[in-house]
């Protein structure tokens, strides 16, 4: 089932790429999100 995910089924998100094929290429960039901080009165009021 990992086989198929990552070397035969392309993935929207990867511009309809395997994500083996996205790792290998150089073209396109790869999406990073950017982690949230929560601050210390919003975790307080929880």
């Amino acid at each position: 089932a990992i086989q198929i995910y990552n070397n035969q089924r392309p993935h929207l998100s990867n511009h309809l790429l395997t994500p083996q094929q996205m790792h290998q290429q150089n073209k396109l960039s790869r999406k990073q999100y950017k982690s949230k901080k929560l601050n210390d009165a919003r975790i307080v009021k929880l």
